[in-house]
């Protein structure tokens, strides 16, 4: 006798071109643009790279003069540390530690001028930290903090410390600041992908 039971075939998601989200949760009517006058360098920790709920890859679909690079040593990022090491580059990181000033101290300082480039750092803090101590090409650079942080919007994603943002809030933030730049729809395309979670994935925010 025969087993005539035949397993039911696997549906693939089917994934949207441009936001790269599954339809079922597709962000793409949310897309606004934001315009800045420097390039905006991510480097992402590959753990981020494969995180659903990962916001700096949300930042690309608004802002075109942006990057994603993916790594984690002065190795993987070795053709960045080429550009910002040319003289022509005038290039901050975001990354508090000792010697960072506050950014909102920046027009006090440093009034009508703009870096050409500003770097992020795109991991949890633990592989944040690792990555700044892995990449002492960073260290040269011109580095800034916040002195006060916004209200932290993400839902969907739990974080160890008491006082943190996500990369794409920060981003935001340091953006309004330097460039004086409306970036309201970073932060709706950001509301709108933890909507659409919300929605069609149970148990978010653990």
């Amino acid at each position: 006798m025969t087993n005539s039971y035949v397993k039911p075939a696997i549906k693939k998601r089917v994934i949207c071109r441009r936001c790269k989200y599954p339809q079922t949760v597709c962000i793409c009517a949310f897309i606004s643009e934001v315009k800045i006058p420097l390039q905006l360098t991510i480097l992402q920790h590959p753990l981020e790279s494969k995180h659903g709920k990962n916001t700096a890859r949300l930042i690309p679909l608004c802002i075109e003069n942006s990057e994603i690079f993916v790594g984690e040593n002065q190795q993987d990022f070795v053709d960045v540390k080429t550009q910002v090491m040319a003289a022509s580059q005038n290039t901050w990181v975001l990354y508090p530690h000792a010697f960072s000033q506050p950014l909102e101290e920046h027009s006090k300082h440093f009034q009508n001028v703009l870096p050409d480039r500003l770097i992020v750092i795109d991991a949890t803090w633990r592989k944040t930290t690792k990555m700044w101590q892995l990449n002492p090409w960073l260290h040269a650079l011109p580095s800034w903090h916040f002195n006060t942080l916004p209200d932290n919007q993400y839902r969907i994603r739990k974080s160890t410390l008491e006082h943190s943002l996500s990369s794409l809030e920060a981003t935001a933030q340091a953006l309004s600041i330097l460039c004086d730049t409306d970036t309201q729809p970073l932060l709706t395309l950001f509301d709108a992908m933890q909507r659409q979670q919300e929605r069609h994935i149970p148990n978010l925010g653990v």
